[in-house]
């Protein structure tokens, strides 16, 4: 897909929204003109830019999200085969359990929970395992005692033998001297006694020992009772088909019913789409903030360069230029210090620009002052307004007031920022002074402690 298309098709996507007015562009269009300024042919292009660039960006989310849906349902697809493979645990542990959905096709069907038991020892296996078992067992079981002939200690009788899967008891005939759990009473016996200890060792249903000188009522059953006994019986008898497996193959349908495991897949796909959503909505909002963040750094650029552009006005005004010429002295005067990239020379060029292209002085300075969109400048723009319209001396008097009140906003926002940089500094003296006291007060803690 090229960029070419995406492009086309972003730019139709948008010009429909905007016949069906989808598009909230008035806040839009009002943040680029007090940005880049222009004249209406300006601000559209800006404005379809702007859009089209957004569009462009949700439509690739929602092809990524489209493309990942689509893979995830087919590899869902792809798994459900005709047979289904449950994998048993180890030898001797607890039986697995597993959620089967079962449907006879026409109904949704019914998740039932059925279990699996462990894999378990081939004949000849087994007679190994239990003859290992033994052999390990009773070369723990005396402990710290040399030999059974004469235990004066308790016992070592170990519970379990490791990765086997093969049930331990033990058991005496005297309680009273030895207990199944190795302990030997023995504070109180006058002479030596005999004791049997009894080792017993099972797995499923085959038992062995050695000893050393030691209910539900059938009821009527509902349809899906019906239909859970029916699987379950179907899946304990090829359970006991393959026990010497390491997974039972189930075939797709039991008794007419059908099963298949359950799927995490429709989760899984609205997980993706909520995602995806959530993605497109935040490239809006972003796009939104960061718009929103560069008219405020154009705004804090402008009030910075206004009391300068205030004194300029003044000292040209005052040496006896017109509005017009102290305002294309102050450009000359950017242009001299390569200044042409500040905000405010851009401004004031967009209005020169504009009185070339017919507009009267005083409409092209109410419009910079609208354009800023700040109220020095509209109140300042006004004024050089009204010289223009009125004429007299009275404007070298309002500029010097313009020029103090501007002079005293400066120290504010100069006042303000100094506090606003302490405020970032107060957590790092404060950790400062943390850890200078660690320095002090551990090493004289220590020192106290000896």
């Amino acid at each position: 897909m090229s960029k070419r298309f995406i492009t086309g098709a972003a730019e139709k996507l948008y010009q429909w929204l905007r016949e069906k007015r989808l598009l909230r562009e008035a806040p839009v269009q009002k943040d680029l003109i007090q940005l880049y300024g222009g004249n209406r042919l300006g601000t559209e292009y800006l404005l379809q830019k702007y859009y089209t660039e957004l569009i462009q960006k949700t439509m690739l989310a929602a092809l990524l999200v489209g493309i990942l849906t689509i893979a995830i349902a087919v590899e869902s697809a792809l798994r459900q085969t005709d047979e289904i493979r449950l994998e048993r645990m180890s030898y001797g542990e607890e039986a697995t359990e597993y959620s089967l959905q079962v449907s006879d096709g026409q109904d949704p069907g019914l998740e039932i929970q059925i279990e699996v038991p462990a894999v378990e020892y081939t004949e000849p296996e087994l007679k190994e395992q239990f003859q290992n078992g033994f052999q390990y067992l009773e070369a723990q079981m005396l402990g710290d005692n040399i030999t059974s002939d004469m235990v004066k200690q308790n016992l070592n009788l170990e519970k379990t033998i490791p990765e086997s899967g093969i049930r331990v008891q033990w058991s005496s005939d005297d309680y009273e001297l030895l207990e199944d759990n190795g302990t030997v009473h023995n504070q109180t016996l006058k002479e030596p006694a005999e004791v049997c200890l009894r080792l017993e060792l099972s797995y499923a249903d085959e038992v062995q020992q050695r000893e050393y000188r030691l209910v539900i009522y059938p009821g009527e059953l509902t349809d899906q009772e019906l239909m859970k006994q029916k699987v379950s019986e179907a899946v304990s008898k090829a359970a006991e088909e393959q026990r010497y497996e390491r997974e039972v193959i189930l075939p797709g349908e039991i008794a007419g019913y059908r099963l298949q495991m359950p799927s995490d897949t429709g989760r899984i796909i609205a997980v993706i789409l909520i995602g995806g959503i959530v993605i497109m909505l935040m490239l809006w909002m972003r796009k939104r903030e960061n718009l929103h963040r560069e008219v405020k750094k154009h705004k804090q650029q402008l009030l910075l360069s206004y009391p300068g552009f205030v004194n300029q006005l003044q000292l040209y005004l005052g040496a006896g230029a017109t509005v017009q010429g102290a305002l294309e002295r102050v450009m000359q005067l950017y242009e001299t210090r390569h200044q042409t990239t500040q905000v405010l020379y851009r401004e004031l060029e967009i209005m020169r620009n504009e009185i070339r292209a017919g507009i009267t002085q005083e409409e092209a300075y109410i419009r910079l002052g609208r354009r800023t969109g700040l109220a020095p400048y509209m109140r300042l723009m006004s004024l050089l307004g009204r010289q223009i319209r009125t004429g007299g001396h009275e404007i070298r008097i309002q500029l010097e007031e313009e020029a103090q009140s501007a002079f005293t906003y400066r120290k504010e926002q100069a006042k303000k920022a100094g506090e606003e940089a302490g405020t970032k500094l107060l957590l790092p003296m404060i950790l400062l002074m943390v850890i200078s006291m660690a320095v002090i007060l551990i090493p004289a803690w220590k020192d106290f402690a000896l």
